[in-house]
């Protein structure tokens, strides 16, 4: 549904994207993350034709993607980062995407306007900033395109209204809908894509199957405790005043029994996160 190959882009002598090739194949849920300055939102803005790559080439449904057919056009929905600043309520805002969407599904756009709750005899100038965001999306999944493409949606929602996000996602997803969705919180989204992409400095530094279940490495800090037990049965460790700050890495049903015949008065589990692990930067956790 989306090929990437050799794509470069750059602003003036500000290289943005470097060298990206990832493919989305139908049906796929692909997690897209990344720091502010990944270069997330000019991949999505090359991606939906709204600029022109300027090395490489990208494809949607098998066609550049700046040459797509109104009716190929028509099978892509692109949610932005932006409000919509306009004075108009949410039900004209749905009435127009209906009119250009034979597909438009006005009974989903009521069930996901009760479940996100958004008013749609509210203008947007009216509506908070969640609001707003919602009526969009509600916008986008009624209209049952075939690709959906979202930029980090969670930026305008509440964390209840983004979790409830993600699950209306997963249904699309689980009705047959190809999602992107661009995300500096793979945390929450991860266990609810397929595939995740890992972009950094306007690079894929990694693109794989999303782990199920996904684990992450941990972290184990210990007060006091056998060093040479921790040493020898965890993946690395270093020493802290009283503290040990050891790398876990194996399987986690272990764990507890390594901690007990370590001994210690106190210890503490965190995960990593996966720019941690893909980067093997681990250095939260060093000695000040």
């Amino acid at each position: 549904m989306i090929t990437i190959s050799d794509l470069s882009f750059s602003y003036g002598n500000e290289t943005v994207l470097q060298d990206v090739g990832l493919e989305v194949k139908e049906g796929d849920f692909l997690i897209l993350f990344g720091a502010d300055d990944a270069g997330k939102t000019t991949l999505l803005h090359i991606l939906t034709g709204l600029l022109s790559p300027q090395q490489g080439s990208v494809t949607l449904f098998g066609k550049a993607a700046g040459q797509l057919t109104a009716q190929e056009r028509s099978w892509l929905r692109y949610v932005p980062d932006e409000v919509v600043l306009e004075n108009i309520t949410a039900a004209d805002y749905f009435a127009l995407w209906q009119s250009v969407t034979p597909e438009y599904d006005e009974v989903l756009q009521d069930e996901l306007c009760e479940m996100i709750q958004v008013d749609p005899q509210v203008k947007f100038l009216n509506m908070t900033y969640g609001e707003n965001k919602g009526a969009q999306l509600i916008a986008a999944m009624a209209s049952r395109p075939r690709l959906l493409i979202l930029d980090e949606p969670a930026n305008f929602l509440t964390d209840k209204s983004w979790h409830q996000l993600l699950r209306v996602l997963k249904e699309r997803h689980d009705d047959g809908t190809t999602i992107v969705l661009v995300t500096e919180k793979y945390a929450d989204a991860g266990g609810y894509g397929s595939h995740y992409a890992y972009l950094k400095e306007g690079t894929v530094k990694q693109y794989a199957a999303v782990p199920v279940p996904d684990y992450r490495w941990k972290v184990v800090t210990m007060e006091g405790g056998n060093r040479e037990v921790l040493n020898k049965l965890m993946n690395g460790c270093e020493e802290r005043g009283n503290q040990n700050i050891c790398l876990y890495m194996e399987d986690i049903t272990k764990l507890p029994l390594i901690l007990q015949r370590a001994g210690g008065s106190d210890f503490r589990v965190e995960d990593t996160t996966l720019e941690e692990e893909l980067d093997r930067d681990f250095t939260r956790w060093e000695a000040k």
